[in-house]
């Protein structure tokens, strides 16, 4: 499975962060969808240019495929359901994680419970951070934008992401919401600066 996102922006922070990017999308419209969601993200010590996240009953790999202006393109490459087999937790989950010193796998499948606490939970290169979002979402600008009421390993906050097939469409977008030349942080890079721990 290979498929290539829309390029994406995200921020975070305060919901007074976002007014005037709230004000503007209000007033272009209502939101075409809003939608709960609950996931976990996990991470990893070794920087490998993949991002992991268990949502459901399904894993989701993707890869940094290309950056333009500042705003990331990511390539779906794998969405697998549970339990996961040894041979995908090997061949999918490791290298995704960068780990080259691997856990030997005593089951002949994985639902996730028994992954996070076998393989993940256990690791000291490995985090498992729980998030749950509370969005709405706007078509514009060409666009995809969603505004997040967010909890992120207990902790409130809000984020804001856009999708644009176009990266030049997604700086007017940061223009239009005053909030150009903000640089795009990933859900990874938030945990790591705002020095969350584990769950």
């Amino acid at each position: 499975m290979s498929k290539v996102t829309c390029f994406g922006f995200r921020s975070f922070g305060e919901l007074s962060h976002f007014d005037k990017a709230q004000q503007v999308l209000e007033a272009s419209g209502d939101p075409v969808e809003k939608y709960r969601d609950k996931m976990i993200l996990l991470l990893s010590e070794n920087k490998t240019g993949y991002q992991v996240k268990m949502r459901g009953k399904e894993m989701k790999v993707r890869r940094l495929k290309e950056q333009q202006h500042g705003f990331a393109r990511w390539e779906l490459q794998a969405a697998i359901p549970f339990p996961l087999s040894p041979e995908t937790i090997k061949e999918v989950l490791f290298p995704a994680l960068g780990l080259n010193d691997a856990p030997e796998l005593d089951h002949h499948e994985y639902p996730m419970e028994i992954l996070l606490a076998d393989i993940v939970l256990p690791h000291p290169d490995l985090c498992a951070v729980p998030a749950f979002k509370d969005a709405r979402v706007w078509e514009f600008n060409g666009g995809k934008v969603e505004l997040v009421s967010l909890q992120l390993n207990g902790d409130d906050l809000w984020t804001l992401g856009i999708r644009n097939p176009d990266a030049d469409k997604l700086s007017d977008t940061l223009k239009q919401f005053g909030m150009e030349g903000e640089r795009n942080i990933t859900y990874s890079d938030a945990i790591e600066e705002f020095q969350w721990k584990c769950a």
